[in-house]
This record gives structure tokens, C-alpha cells and sequence, in this order.
């Protein structure tokens, strides 16, 4: 083998001469005098130390180290020292290369040949980014992402200072003294978790019962680059100091009474995400995912459709897609929602005209032809180049999910005024209809083209009792305000009573769905009976019991942080996931907000609050974390409708500065946000919950005074008497009235 040889001078030591490795190498390269931190490297200068050049073409220039090897997929430059597990490390960077997949920065970590963790910049689809990533062939798609941030347009071709902490398997990382990215690794037996499937025991769910041995990780540090040319300038290394504490999402802040500290504001999660999905197309690419799903590259040049409608998940760092299999009608509907609720949120139309996104494709690319058995509904699943691992299930309907589909239609035209979308919910209003059988029941799954039942039994009827008492409100129907009270009473006679929360997720098989236990339906359905405990004095208790089931059955008493429960998605594939855990946190906090119950809102706060750890520093929801599904970002916009939840029930997790709507009980059409006023119309008598910057002068609607009240309302449906109720040490602001134009001034 051909030795290149550097002179390695230990600070306060004899200088040693080092053999740099081929990449294949690094794991058996020759012993060599440890540094002892401090260490600063300025290169090129005389008697300086120097790191191992261990794979790639490297030169070393007064004041600068090069590596000018574009094409290598990854090069190393490394310490000497076999294992650092708490240390700091700085240096300046420049990278070279402006294609898609260029990274340049500090490696630690590095273990044997492609295993490292790289903290860098790199240039994306959309832009540069920051990024925490750990590389190794035990991974799904050869990398965990732990961390991204966008960086400015203009960060390529100019100087940056990367500085990066790690302690064992937490590892943190800043860019120009920006908020620091943090991500933690963690090994059981050395392996990551990479397969959710494949859980042992040891591993499966409550990583707050971890050990320190699975973040005790080390390995050597250097500099590295992965498809690019790079420049640095400088190296330095220290000892972490030993009172150094580095919070990750796996390791995060608790406050004094024990709580979790959110990473992120509410508020500012769901906007940043809200954005992420809203520019999805120019940000997102297919490729460096899963292999099948490269080819979408060129359906989304093509077509403009954004990634998330062609796959069911995009990687962390926008590098990629999972498989070409997406569920519409699963997917969409929380999304075409999230982005009206956004809109709402914010007064920003550039969301509303997100929704039809998604709206727009179901509709015209993805509904059943005319001549099926149940024409105009949107497929549960569909697959580009007519492969899907869902396999049976490519060609069944699942009823729940056009009844869900066909309410967010509803939610986009009460803000658009579009009979587009409600000439699409109205075919699915009158093709399930028939399909409701004589116990007040709906199906679960049917042939798409014969209509024949596959899988008749699902608890998943909420969507139904809620669209068709929309659609009876809309047309006046009465057969369709009987259909949602037949459901709802099957409800109430079944799973309510029984607890068989069965059959209800698109990619299990039927004998699965059979006997795997679902968290959505059931906490969905406690909040509607939340909503409605003035009907029914039943129904309280009831939100208890189906609270209970969920703990007793689906949830992990520590979840991913101690005092802090998690929700898994269902007993057969048992997944913490963030917008499941998030459901749990919205059903507290509805229970909260109809009884007042202390308890409840401590544990929606606590859960909520987790959660926030899930996210990324550039506003992706991580859709799962200690779930084998850790790589992939969040495929929905479901965050929208559970944060602003919880800010309207827990009105000090909501922003004080700037006015927001947070809760509405039936749609509004439009708003309008100005420095002296609230401007918004209801086509329904209505109740809304804002959180407002400063105390209103008043509140009108259609022009006329409404009076301010002191009681709050007694439930969430409330819509008289007529007012307006002002929480001065919260900032919310409840209004009650009929139909029409309200006015909030200022």
C-alpha cells in the first residue's frame, strides 16, 4: 500500500510521523501518540500538528486544508486519538461543490470504515442546509438524519464557522454562532435502531428507561466531505468541560416542577412546517431515498406536484422518499385541513390555496370512475408504477377515509366559496350513503369495483357521524342527519361500551385489523363527546374510560422522556410516533377544557411539550423518534388542528404577541388580520376562541355591538347567549353569535 506521510505534533510532546489510511483502513490504521486537548491546528504553519488524512486527496496550503476530491462519496482527515466521547471542535469551512448531495464539515464518532456521524453544510434541492447526520450500512438508507436547518440562500461559496459538542451519542452543533442543531444516536449492542420490526425486547419503546450505555459512543474526530470539494481553515479540539450538560431531543431540559421543555414554541412549529409542506415541491427531492422512488424526480418536474403526494414519507433531510405508495384519502384530508386551520391561524391566503394542493389531485387524479360500484370517492391507496407494498390492499376502499376526505372538502370550501369541493364531497355523501347497513354501522373495506364487503367490522365511525351531520346542516337533508345519528348510536352501543378499537389503518392486512388495538378513533371520538358532554351526561364518562383503555393498552407510561406518557399507533406495530402522541396531548386538553380537570391539562402540557423535541431545527415534524421511523419526516398536517387546540385550552402555550384564531365550532369563511381590527364572517352561529395581543375596545357583528360577558361559555358548541368574554392574564378571547360578520376592534 502507498503511505503519504504528515508530521503529527502532540502539543507539550514529540512530534510523530503518521501513515494517512484508505477509507478501508480506518479501522485497523497504525497506533499513533494520542493528542492531549487543547489542540489548534492553524495548517500549513511549521511544526503543526496535523490531522491523519485517512481517505481522499487532501493538501495542505499556508493557512488552508483542501480536499479537492469531488467525486469521492466520502473522505477523512481524523485525529489520531482511537476514542473521544465528550469533547468541543471548531474549524472554519468552505465548500467547494454546488451539486445536489455536497457536504463538507466536522466528523465525529468515526469508528470503522463508512460509520461517522457529520456535522456540516451541505447543498440540498432547495438550498444549503445544516445538518447532524450519522452515516453506516446498518441504516435503511445508509444514514440517520438527526438534525437539518436551512441556511441562507447565499451560504454557498462563502467562509462559515461550524462549531460542534458531542457527548457520547448527544451530539450538538452551531453554524456561525446560530441556534445550535442538536441529535441524539442511540447503539444497543453497537447497532442502531434502523427496523422497527426487528425490536428486541431491550430496545422496543420506553427510552426514558434507557441506560447511559446506550449513548456511551466514541470514535475518532477530524474533518470530512461526502460528493464534494471543501476547504478549511483552522482545527481546534478541547475537552468538554465536565459540569457540560448537551440537550437533544433524547436529552432535553426539565423544568423545576419536571416538565419537559419545549424545544420550540408552538406556535412556531406549526408554522415552520405549515411552510415545508407549502414549498414542498421546490425543497423536496426523490432521490437518495428508497431506489423505486428516484423515477418521481422526474413526475414532479413534469407534473408540479409536490413530494408529498407521490410518497407516504420524505426523509428528514429532504434527500429523499420512502417508497411511491401513498394513502390520499389518509394523508390528505388532515393536510387539507391543517392548512385551512393555518390560514385561519394566520390570515395568510398563500395557505389557503395550499389546501387545494392536495384537494385538486384527489379529485381529478385519484377519485373512482363513474362506472364502479362506489364512483367518485377518493382511493385509500394509491401506487405510482402500479406497485405498492400494501399489496391486497391496492384495491379496496376504506369508507372511514372518504367520509374524512369529504369534511375537509367541506373545510376548503367554507374559505374558497369553490362548489368544486363541495360538489366532491356531495358524491361522496350520496355513494356511502348506501353502504351504511342496518345497525347504523359503515363497513370497513369494500372491492373498489364490485362493492362487495372484504372487511366488515371497524370502530372507525366518528368521521361519518361528523360528515353527514355537516352535509345534513349544507343541503338539508334529512336522511343525512339520520345517517350521522345511526352511526353515533352504534358507537355508543359498541366501542364506547366494549373497547373493541379495532380496524382502522390502511396498511395492515385484514386478519391484522382484526385484533390490533387503535388509538385514533378512540381518542378522535373523546373529543367529540368532550365537545358535545352538554348533550349527554354520559358522555364524560365515557371520554374517561376511553382514556383509561388508551392507557391501559396503547400507551408507555415513560415514552421517550421520563414523566411523560406516549401513545403508541397500535398493538401490532407498537411506534411512538408524533402526531399519534399529539392526539393523546389534544384529547387532554378537550377533556380539560370541558371539566376543568388539572390533571388533564398537566398531562396535555407534558405530552405537548415532548413532542416539540420532535421536531427539527428547520420545522419538520419528525414522524418518529426511538421508532424505526426516525428518518422520515411527518407526512400530514394534523399538527395544525392539535396545536392551536391545545393553545385554545392552554392559553400560556399560546403566543402573546400578534392575534390568532385557535378554535372555531363551525367553519369560517374568511379572516382578515389588521393592526386596528379582526375582520372574519361564519355562515353558522358560531363560537371561536382567539389569543389577541391587547384588550379589545369592542366586538360587533354585522355592525352591531355584541355585549361583554363575564362567564365563560359552558361548552365548546355554545353559541348563546351572544358575546364576547376577555381573559386579560391570558389573552384569549371567546366570541359567541349568530351567523354573519364579526369585528373585533382594537
Amino acid at each position: 500500500m502507498k503511505h503519504t506521510y504528515v508530521l503529527t505534533l502532540v502539543l507539550g510532546l514529540t512530534a510523530t510521523v503518521v501513515a494517512a489510511q484508505s477509507t478501508a483502513d480506518v479501522a485497523s490504521a497504525p497506533s499513533a501518540t494520542n493528542w492531549t486537548f487543547p489542540v489548534k491546528i492553524e495548517f500549513g504553519e511549521p511544526g503543526a500538528p496535523a490531522l491523519q488524512e485517512v481517505a481522499g486527496q487532501w493538501q495542505t496550503q499556508p493557512g488552508v486544508l483542501l480536499q479537492t476530491d469531488a467525486a469521492s462519496a466520502s473522505t477523512l482527515a481524523l485525529a489520531p486519538n482511537p476514542q473521544v466521547g465528550r469533547c468541543r471542535v471548531r474549524t472554519r469551512l468552505k465548500l467547494d461543490s454546488d451539486q445536489f448531495g455536497a457536504e463538507a464539515g466536522v466528523v465525529v464518532h468515526a469508528e470503522e470504515p463508512g460509520v461517522y456521524v457529520l456535522c456540516s453544510i451541505r447543498r440540498g434541492k432547495g438550498g444549503w442546509y445544516a445538518d447532524i447526520t450519522r452515516f453506516g450500512p446498518l441504516y435503511r438508507y445508509g444514514r440517520m438524519p438527526g438534525d437539518v436547518a436551512r441556511l441562507p440562500d447565499d451560504a454557498g461559496g462563502r467562509w462559515h464557522t461550524i462549531e460542534v459538542e458531542t457527548d457520547g451519542g448527544h451530539v450538538r452543533a452551531s453554524i456561525d454562532g446560530a441556534t445550535p442543531m442538536a441529535a441524539s444516536f442511540p447503539l444497543f449492542d453497537g447497532k442502531p435502531i434502523a427496523d422497527a420490526t426487528t425490536w428486541g425486547g431491550r430496545i422496543y419503546g420506553d427510552a426514558s428507561k434507557w441506560g447511559p450505555e446506550v449513548f456511551q459512543e466514541g470514535g475518532r474526530i477530524g474533518l470530512g466531505t461526502r460528493h464534494g470539494a471543501a476547504r478549511f481553515a483552522g482545527f481546534q479540539v478541547e475537552d468538554l468541560a465536565r459540569d457540560a450538560v448537551i440537550h437533544t431531543p433524547l436529552n432535553p431540559e426539565y423544568d423545576a416542577s419536571g416538565r419537559v421543555v419545549p424545544r420550540w414554541p408552538y406556535a412556531w412549529a406549526i408554522g415552520k412546517f405549515s411552510e415545508w409542506i407549502l414549498n414542498n415541491r421546490q425543497i423536496v427531492s426523490c432521490l437518495g431515498g428508497e431506489p423505486a422512488s428516484e423515477p418521481l424526480e422526474a413526475v414532479i418536474a413534469k407534473t408540479g406536484w409536490p413530494a408529498y403526494i407521490l410518497s407516504w414519507a420524505s426523509m428528514l433531510d429532504d434527500c429523499g422518499l420512502e417508497r411511491p405508495t401513498q394513502f390520499p384519502s389518509h394523508n390528505g384530508p388532515p393536510t387539507i385541513s391543517g392548512f385551512v386551520t393555518h390560514y385561519l391561524f394566520t390570515g395568510d391566503v398563500r395557505f389557503r390555496e395550499g389546501a387545494r394542493v392536495w384537494a385538486d389531485w384527489i379529485i381529478d387524479h385519484d377519485n373512482t370512475p363513474a362506472d364502479y360500484a362506489l364512483p367518485q370517492v377518493p382511493r385509500s391507496t394509491y401506487a405510482y408504477f402500479n406497485k405498492a407494498y400494501t399489496g391486497e390492499l391496492i384495491d379496496v376502499l376504506e369508507i372511514d377515509k372518504a367520509s374524512y376526505t369529504g369534511l375537509s372538502y367541506l373545510d376548503l370550501h367554507a374559505v374558497t366559496g369553490d362548489e368544486k369541493y363541495f360538489q366532491a364531497a356531495k358524491w361522496i355523501a350520496q355513494t356511502l350513503l348506501p353502504t351504511q347497513r342496518s345497525d347504523g354501522s359503515f363497513p370497513f373495506r369494500v372491492d373498489l369495483k364490485t362493492g362487495q364487503v372484504v372487511s366488515p367490522y371497524t370502530c372507525s365511525q366518528i368521521w361519518h357521524v361528523r360528515f353527514y351531520d355537516r352535509m345534513a346542516v349544507l343541503t338539508g337533508k334529512a336522511e343525512y342527519r339520520e345517517a350521522s345519528r345511526r352511526a353515533l348510536q352504534w358507537l355508543i352501543d359498541g366501542p364506547i361500551k366494549d373497547n373493541r378499537w379495532v380496524g382502522f389503518y390502511g396498511d395492515v392486512t385484514n386478519d391484522d385489523s382484526k385484533h390490533s388495538y387503535d388509538q385514533w378513533v378512540a381518542l378522535e371520538t373523546a373529543q367529540w363527546l368532550s365537545d358535545h358532554h352538554r348533550e349527554n351526561p354520559a358522555y364524560l364518562p365515557a371520554v374517561r374510560s376511553i382514556l383509561a383503555f388508551v392507557r391501559e393498552k396503547l400507551t408507555l407510561p415513560g415514552g421517550l422522556h421520563r414523566g411523560v406518557p406516549a401513545s403508541v399507533e397500535q398493538t401490532v406495530f407498537p411506534v411512538i410516533l408524533s402526531h399519534h402522541n399529539l392526539r393523546l396531548a389534544e384529547t387532554y386538553a378537550c377533556y380539560y377544557g370541558a371539566t376543568g380537570d388539572p390533571e388533564a391539562k398537566e398531562l396535555a402540557i407534558r405530552i405537548a411539550n415532548s413532542m416539540t423535541q420532535m421536531v427539527t431545527s428547520d420545522g419538520k415534524f419528525r414522524l418518529g423518534l426511538n421508532s424505526g421511523l426516525d428518518e422520515f419526516a411527518a407526512p400530514t398536517l394534523e399538527y395544525n388542528r392539535q396545536f392551536t387546540r391545545l393553545m385554545a385550552e392552554i392559553p400560556e402555550t399560546a403566543p402573546r404577541e400578534g392575534n390568532h384564531l385557535l378554535y372555531r365550532s363551525s367553519p369560517v369563511k374568511s379572516i382578515r388580520y389588521e393592526q386596528q381590527r379582526i375582520a372574519y364572517e361564519t355562515a353558522d352561529p358560531g363560537q371561536e376562541i382567539m389569543v389577541v395581543a391587547r384588550r379589545p375596545h369592542g366586538v360587533s357583528l354585522n355592525g352591531r355591538p355584541l355585549a361583554e360577558r363575564q362567564d365563560r361559555p359552558e361548552s365548546r358548541l355554545a353559541t348563546a347567549p351572544a358575546g364576547w368574554i376577555f381573559e386579560a392574564d391570558s389573552g384569549r378571547l371567546f366570541i359567541l353569535h349568530s351567523a354573519g360578520r364579526v369585528e373585533v376592534q382594537f
